[in-house]
C-alpha cells in the first residue's frame, strides 16, 4: 500500500524518516489488518491530489480536509477527527480583524487561502510549501501570524510558549457526550473490527458487518 503523507503533526510526524502521528498510526493499522506491506513517501500539501491522480498513491494523508470538489476526483473516509482553522501568532492574533495590517502566512494547497487573500488582500498573505518554514517566519517575524489547522497550531503553541492559538483544539468532540467517548473504539459506529491474526485472511469488517474468513 503505497501512502502519500504531508508532514503536519500531530496527524502526521517525520519520527527519522517513519511517518507517525495519527494517520501514520491508522495508515500502519490498516496496512497490519489487510496484510499489506506499507511504502509511505513525505510530499507537499499541494502535490497530495496530483499524487492520488497520477497513481503514484493509493492513499494520501496529513490531515486532509474533505471538500464537495474533492469528493468528486477522490474517494474520502467519513470524518476522523474535528478540525478548524486556527491563528498562531506571537501576539495572540484571534480574529479577522486583528490580521488587518497584518502579514499572514498560509500553506499552498490549504482550502482556506482564496478567503484569506479576499479578506486581506492577496499582497497581505505570503504562500509557504510548509509548515516548518511558516513557523520559522513567524518566530524571526517576516510574518505576523499563520493560519494552521487548530490540532497543529495547538501542538505548536504548546511546544513553544513564545506562540499562541487562536482558537485551540478540542480534546474531543465537543458533540460527544461522556459516555460516548468512554466506550471502546470497537464498539463506537463506523469503528473496525479486528478478527483473527493470521495474514492470508482478510479479518476486518465495519462493525455491523460479516467478517468474511477468505
Amino acid at each position: 500500500m503505497t501512502v502519500a503523507a504531508y508532514v503536519s503533526p500531530p496527524y502526521t510526524v517525520d519520527d527519522g524518516g517513519t511517518i507517525k502521528g495519527v494517520d501514520g498510526d491508522i495508515v500502519a493499522k490498516i496496512a497490519t489488518m489487510e496484510c499489506l506491506t506499507l511504502d509511505i513517501s513525505s510530499v507537499a500539501g499541494a502535490a497530495l491530489p496530483s499524487t492520488i491522480d497520477s497513481g503514484r498513491a493509493d492513499i494520501a494523508i496529513g490531515g486532509v480536509y474533505a471538500s464537495p470538489d474533492r469528493a468528486k476526483s477522490f474517494s474520502l473516509t467519513d470524518a476522523m477527527y474535528l478540525d478548524q482553522a486556527a491563528i498562531l501568532s506571537r501576539d495572540g492574533i484571534d480574529s479577522l480583524a486583528g490580521l488587518k495590517g497584518k502579514q499572514l502566512g498560509v500553506i499552498q494547497g490549504y482550502l482556506w487561502n482564496a478567503e484569506f487573500q479576499a479578506a486581506l488582500g492577496a499582497d497581505a498573505v505570503k504562500v509557504y510549501q510548509t509548515s516548518a518554514s511558516l513557523i520559522a517566519d513567524i518566530k524571526n517575524g517576516r510574518v505576523n501570524a499563520g493560519a494552521f489547522t487548530s490540532a497543529e497550531a495547538s501542538l505548536r503553541a504548546a511546544e513553544d510558549t513564545a506562540l499562541t492559538a487562536k482558537p485551540r483544539a478540542h480534546r474531543r468532540h465537543p458533540l460527544q457526550s461522556e459516555a460516548e467517548r468512554r466506550r471502546p473504539p470497537a464498539e463506537q459506529e463506523g469503528g473496525l473490527a479486528h478478527r483473527g491474526d493470521e495474514c492470508g485472511h482478510r479479518h476486518a469488517a465495519r462493525r455491523g458487518q460479516a467478517s468474511p474468513t477468505s
